[in-house]
């Protein structure tokens, strides 16, 4: 599932894991996978099989550039931290409906027929990653990006530590994902204050767990988790090592440590005040409706209701224990 995407006419099993990849990796940052940005083609396609390859290899590569974790995978340096805004995710959407009237030129039933099963699958996969893209947004505000057991900014600590600083350009390269921290923390905090006027607020007994999670990103250099440790620039030589060092540092102390802060400012008497006690998305406005979203983006079962899908899964327990 991480191999890189080679061409016809070996693609198709390539292709069908990399959709599979790119799907994971969305899951795992509780998002639906953007779809590519691709051109607009009036010409029809050399053949059916190509096509699909192109737009295969074109939501690759878009993954590629937006989710950290496939490139660390990959062994690609990251360049760019996520873009967690509303703002993004209808972007997202917008692309998704385009790739949906691309994927609209291909007749999937002529892979089966020729038994070509794997671009079959691979074609209902990117079909489906794209539908969920597009029904993904009405659902934003019900996706919780902060929370104690992972959400969007769960990789970081693998992105900075995973980043070299070997080299000039590596070390300019980490000064520049640290700038972008801020801009990530802002997003976090924009979206929990919406969250809030929208009556959807993090359970009560999630707060301080999540406030410890945060709390190291919002320290001074000294403990900060980002900082780079000596010993990592034990072959860079030590003048320029100690003026990175001193580069790192005046940025966490002025724009990483205060943005951080900012976004744990939000957890305010206030916030606690009215954060429910309970847990479940069905208490919050419109959660019901977001739920049933969420069981078919994870179970791709579109016509079971979330009471259906449980008694089955409690008949099946009951089974395998009397078994």
């Amino acid at each position: 599932m991480n191999q890189r995407p080679r061409r016809h006419p070996r693609a198709a099993g390539t292709v069908l894991a990399l959709l599979l990849a790119a799907a994971a990796a969305a899951a795992g940052r509780g998002a639906v996978a953007a779809p590519p940005q691709l051109e607009t083609r009036t010409e029809a396609p050399a053949s059916a099989a190509a096509w699909l390859d192109a737009l295969a290899e074109e939501f690759w590569q878009r993954q590629l550039e937006e989710v950290p974790g496939l490139r660390i995978k990959e062994g690609l340096p990251v360049t760019r931290l996520p873009d967690l805004s509303y703002e993004h995710a209808v972007e997202a959407a917008e692309l998704a409906q385009g790739l949906l009237e691309r994927l609209a030129a291909i007749d999937p039933e002529a892979f089966d027929r020729t038994g070509d099963h794997e671009r079959w699958l691979s074609y209902r996969m990117l079909q489906w990653q794209a539908h969920l893209a597009v029904d993904w947004v009405p659902y934003f505000w019900h996706g919780f990006q902060v929370t104690p057991y992972g959400g969007a900014f769960s990789g970081l600590a693998q992105i900075f530590s995973a980043a070299p600083v070997g080299t000039p350009a590596e070390r300019t390269a980490y000064l520049d994902l640290l700038g972008q921290l801020p801009r990530l923390a802002g997003q976090l905090r924009a979206n929990l204050l919406i969250q809030r006027e929208r009556g959807i607020l993090l359970p009560a007994l999630e707060i301080p767990l999540v406030e410890g999670l945060f709390a190291p990103l919002a320290a001074a250099p000294e403990g900060h988790p980002f900082r780079v440790a000596p010993e990592r620039l034990a072959g860079v030589e030590p003048a320029a090592g100690e003026a990175f060092a001193a580069r790192v540092d005046e940025r966490l102390a002025a724009e990483v440590a205060p943005a951080f802060a900012a976004l744990l400012a939000v957890f305010d008497d206030r916030y606690r005040e009215i954060a429910p006690t309970a847990v479940g998305l069905g208490q919050y406005p419109g959660g019901p409706e977001a739920y049933r979203f969420l069981v078919r983006v994870y179970t791709t079962l579109d016509d079971l209701t979330p009471e259906e899908i449980h008694r089955r899964g409690l008949a099946e327990v009951a089974r395998i224990e009397a078994e």
